[in-house]
């Protein structure tokens, strides 16, 4: 085989593979465990830093965004855990389960708290981190595949369970098929009831 002949069957095999990455699958999301921060310069001419710290543990989803040196937001995720709900705060915790489905603007606690979430997730995560978001390698995956349970959890109130298998239900593939924990009166949501802080150290 010729060079010339060898270049082509590389640019033909071997650059295809390079530029397609295989998403990852649900369980390998769900089962992930990592702790990852991404750092970005902000503003004041790119003196002052920004840093989201993105920590998970199977179910438990930490998101701590740092957005000046003395102030954090900081949430945690059950994905695992009815009813869906979010803690939000630092030491003291403020747990604000979901009641209603949220819409643009709302008002309601848990909404506001989960539009921030997401917010922090996409400017200082998703659009910052390194690497390929199919990759659970790298820093853009581990932040995607977050974002993708969270999506599900509590945007769309799917609660997940470890050792179930699931296939294509992130990346919004197709709807999950467990119990949605809003609609289930089972689940202890009232639905009449905003919802109220629940105190408690971490």
């Amino acid at each position: 085989m010729s060079f010339l002949t060898k270049i082509l069957f590389l640019l033909v095999v071997v650059t295809p593979v390079l530029g397609h990455a295989e998403m990852f699958t649900d369980n390998q999301c769900i089962d992930l465990s990592f702790k990852i921060d991404v750092t970005h310069k902000a503003t004041l001419f790119g003196l002052l830093k920004k840093k989201l710290i993105v920590e998970k543990k199977q179910c438990l989803i930490t998101i701590v965004s740092n957005s000046w040196k003395y102030l954090d937001n900081k949430w945690v995720v059950d994905v695992c855990r009815e009813p869906v709900h979010i803690k939000y705060g630092t030491g003291i915790v403020e747990a604000y389960k979901k009641t209603t489905n949220c819409n643009a603007g709302d008002a309601d606690q848990f909404c506001v708290l989960m539009d921030k979430l997401f917010a922090a997730l996409q400017d200082d995560g998703l659009i910052f981190a390194n690497g390929l978001k199919e990759n659970l390698e790298d820093d853009h995956g581990k932040v995607y595949c977050s974002y993708e349970l969270l999506q599900k959890y509590l945007g769309d109130s799917a609660v997940f369970n470890v050792g179930q298998s699931y296939d294509g239900i992130l990346q919004n593939k197709k709807p999950i098929e467990v119990q949605a924990a809003t609609t289930s009166s089972s689940a202890g949501v009232i639905n009449e009831e905003k919802p109220s802080p629940v105190h408690g150290e971490f």
